[in-house]
């Protein structure tokens, strides 16, 4: 039986506000106008609505034809002489590359705009002549990521990818950016569309995905004047919509998403600099009537390429985690989509990727977790994890622990999500409701399906074991995962395509009013994955709330033991000794 609560219905509402250009590489400030806050509470569809799921899936067997991570990861630089990935494999663990003293890291992003001479394909694509969509977006009502799509819209984008790095990462890690050509309408012109795939899952593939990243970064070389020495990671944005979002299979031509590692890196600046690989995106992910922003997707593959794993199946691309966690399938969330200015509503997804999961976080900043040590007790108030980066870290034993988390939904408790968008229409993130809202900007988990206690076993014995693919599918074996949600109600529903919980449900999180205790006697049980007794307990005594009370027990004695014989004890009090 499920125990639950009633789901609340919301919407999220477009606002504007004006941004604010320095000098530098990119717009480094963005600020909400009092003017643009005045959307009212509209309720409107669960953002989990069947037709969401069903979406989602189609885009997961899409990402079967062409997985999105290309080449073998690596520790090196992506461009010659900058810094490499924050992790990398190192002693057969994924670690960091440079060690986190907690002072801020910056990371400079290069956007190039590719297009194309000519489209021989035809309506195999979505782009009609190779060239970028250069429309006006507002005449025509568009809502979601809008033409023009010129120098200034994905300027923009990276701007909302800034935005979410910096939350995700409670400001450790600064990123800049500039995109190139300057000029606003520009792009480098490769030759025809049809020089590049098909794209189906083999070799043949990959070595079109190489190709294509060496002919842009080659052609941009040669066009203009580039200090890609300046910059960390190469972002490629391609004219017309991506493979992965060809849900009517009319377009299977499109080129698709993807972070790549270059077999062999592309020599530019006259030889001085070396590029390795980088990321490709498309100018938009709507079509075949769905609307997506590409902020999700642009943030999910700019943490490939800072060395964190996708947390899905990666050999049947179903969830691992679900939309719990930003690498697996939490930038697919959708929802209805307000526009003040004109009232028009559409769903749309991509628009705002969710959190990452604490092991990320852990391995990118372990600064503020708090180590619960074997045989202690422990009774604390989490606050939610948006707010605060405090994670309980929970030896079960050998090689696995628990990571316990607060995950909230909507922190102002307004039930709506107010998005900021400058002039270009595209989604900067979440924005304040009012003047005296201090937390709605933090509300990038505002679409999740639940709130609570949430908490994550992690098997090291899994994630490193001999087993491992070469492309890290951590969570390919759904009887035991690396990194899992503990599904607090005990039904295994995330990753099963039969389930409609398939990528997370209200009743995951531990909260009262829902499940409130993870023990040896419970279901899900704390046993170790070889079935092993952890002799941990948790309990939680709070609703779902911005601080969440709960008691962590790890209780290594034996029932019934030890026995009071009533005898005293004379002498010396006994000791711990060393063998």
């Amino acid at each position: 039986m499920r125990i639950g609560r009633t789901l609340t219905r919301s919407l999220a509402v477009l606002v504007f506000g004006s941004q604010v250009l320095v000098s530098g590489l990119a717009p480094r400030v963005w600020a909400a106008t009092e003017r643009g806050l005045t959307a009212s509470k509209v309720s409107g569809a669960s953002a989990g609505s069947p037709a969401a799921r069903a979406l989602a899936a189609r885009r997961a067997e899409l990402w079967r034809a062409f997985p999105h991570r290309v080449g073998e990861a690596s520790a090196r630089p992506f461009v010659s002489g900058r810094r490499p990935p924050l992790l990398a494999m190192k002693g057969g663990r994924l670690q960091r590359t440079v060690a986190f003293f907690g002072a801020p890291e910056t990371l400079r992003v290069l956007g190039l705009k590719i297009d194309f001479a000519t489209d021989s394909l035809g309506p195999l694509t979505t782009t009609p002549d190779g060239k970028f969509d250069l429309r006006d977006g507002k005449a025509l009502g568009i809502v979601i990521d809008p033409p023009p799509h010129d120098r200034k819209f994905f300027m923009s984008h990276l701007e909302a990818l800034r935005r979410y790095w910096s939350f995700a990462s409670y400001g450790h890690l600064v990123i800049e950016y500039d995109v190139y050509p300057q000029a606003d309408s520009a792009a480098y012109r490769l030759g025809d569309t049809g020089r590049y795939g098909p794209w189906t899952l083999g070799q043949q593939s990959f070595d079109s995905a190489q190709r294509f990243f060496h002919d842009a970064v080659r052609t941009a070389d040669q066009t203009d004047s580039i200090p890609f020495g300046r910059f960390d990671v190469v972002a490629l944005f391609h004219t017309g919509s991506d493979f992965q979002t060809d849900l009517n299979n009319d377009s299977p031509r499109d080129f698709p998403t993807f972070q790549i590692n270059l077999k062999n890196p592309v020599p530019v600046n006259g030889g001085a600099v070396s590029i390795r690989g980088g990321l490709v995106m498309p100018e938009t992910e709507s079509q075949d009537g769905y609307y997506a922003a590409i902020n999700g997707t642009l943030a999910h593959e700019f943490g490939h390429t800072q060395g964190l794993f996708d947390l899905y199946d990666i050999e049947t691309f179903f969830p691992g985690v679900g939309v719990w966690s930003n690498m697996d399938s939490g930038y697919l969330l959708s929802t209805p989509v307000q526009d003040t200015r004109t009232g028009t509503v559409v769903e749309a997804s991509g628009i705002l990727p969710v959190s990452l999961d604490p092991w990320s976080k852990f391995l990118l900043w372990p600064d503020n977790i708090d180590y619960v040590d074997p045989g202690r007790s422990l009774t604390t108030a989490l606050r939610a994890t948006q707010l605060s980066d405090r994670t309980l870290f929970v030896p079960l034993g050998g090689e696995e622990f628990y990571l316990i988390e607060n995950r909230e939904t909507d922190l102002n408790a307004d039930n709506t999500l107010f998005l900021d968008r400058d002039s270009s229409g595209v989604i900067l993130g979440p924005g304040l409701a009012a003047v005296a809202d201090s937390v709605g900007d933090k509300e990038y988990d505002f679409l999740l399906p639940g709130q609570g206690i949430l908490i994550w076993h992690v098997d090291n014995s899994v994630i490193y074991g001999r087993h491992i693919p070469p492309d890290f599918g951590i969570n390919s074996n759904p009887s035991r995962r690396g990194v899992r949600v503990v599904e607090a109600d005990g039904i295994a529903d995330i990753g099963d395509p039969t389930s409609r919980y398939a990528f997370g449900s209200p009743f995951d999180p531990y909260f009262v009013g829902n499940h409130t205790r993870l023990g040896p006697e419970t279901t899900p049980n704390s046993n170790t994955n070889d079935g092993g007794l952890s002799h941990i307990a948790i309990d939680v005594g709070s609703p779902a709330a911005l601080d969440m009370n709960l008691t962590v027990t790890a209780d290594w004695r034996v029932v019934g033991w030890p026995l009071a014989t009533g005898v005293s004890q004379r002498g010396a009090k006994p000791t711990y000794g060393r063998l």
